[in-house]
């Protein structure tokens, strides 16, 4: 929704990590968006409420993985941990 172009998804082991280039990465703090309610406002292209990301990190958390944000340049990558059994 808010990258832009097709996003590129890998798997190594237990990580699956989203890679997408963003149209304006000086607006967004990647400290933060994992918080309830962050909106990087010039990123935002609807009415959303900023809770997408923070139910991610919510439920990555319960599952006992984890999730971590990453930006180089203009690409925003995102990586979730599952737990291995």
């Amino acid at each position: 929704r808010y990258g832009n172009g097709a996003p590129r998804i890998t798997q190594y082991a237990n990580v699956v990590t989203v890679i997408n280039s963003v149209e304006h990465p000086e607006v967004l703090d990647v400290n933060h968006l994992f918080d309830r309610f962050y909106q990087g406002e010039v990123a935002r292209t609807s009415d959303g409420s900023g809770l997408g990301l923070a139910i991610v990190a919510s439920l990555c958390n319960r599952m006992g993985g984890s999730v971590s944000a990453q930006l180089q340049g203009n690409e925003l990558s995102i990586a979730v941990s599952f737990r291995l059994n």
